[in-house]
């Protein structure tokens, strides 16, 4: 889990704060050596966060981001249910049959951000759900 000091301003809707998140979850993947390929990618079942190439594991991976303020009543990754987590499956399927893009291994993982009310976050990264 990483914890970050730098403050984000108070006054974020929930659309800017979901933007802003995935914007700390793509420098966090790159920061470890990821490859981004694609935000927000989406077609008629849904979107997917973030796409990206983890070259440790040899895997194009979709990236599941959910940002929340702290004192929220479900925690990140319970908010990912088995029914939700095949959609995620399915679209990152789809994504590679319309870029044709190959790997040996797909995955889907979690960041899940927590703010706390004094605007540091906590960043935690859950690798194959």
């Amino acid at each position: 889990m990483d914890i970050n000091t730098e403050h984000i301003p108070a006054r974020l809707t929930n659309r800017q704060l979901g933007a802003w998140g995935e914007d700390r979850a793509t420098q966090y993947l790159e920061a470890h050596g990821y490859r981004v390929f694609q935000r927000n990618w989406r077609c008629r079942e849904g979107e997917l966060d973030i796409i990206a190439y983890a070259p440790t594991r040899h895997a194009i991976v979709g990236v599941e981001v959910k940002t929340r303020r702290s004192g929220g009543q479900v925690a990140a990754y319970e908010a990912i249910s088995a029914r939700k987590l095949a959609r995620l499956r399915r679209l990152l399927c789809q994504w590679i049959v319309d870029t044709g893009r190959h790997a040996e291994n797909l995955a889907i993982d979690l960041i899940a951000i927590s703010l706390s009310k004094d605007g540091h976050y906590e960043l935690e990264h859950r690798e194959s759900l």
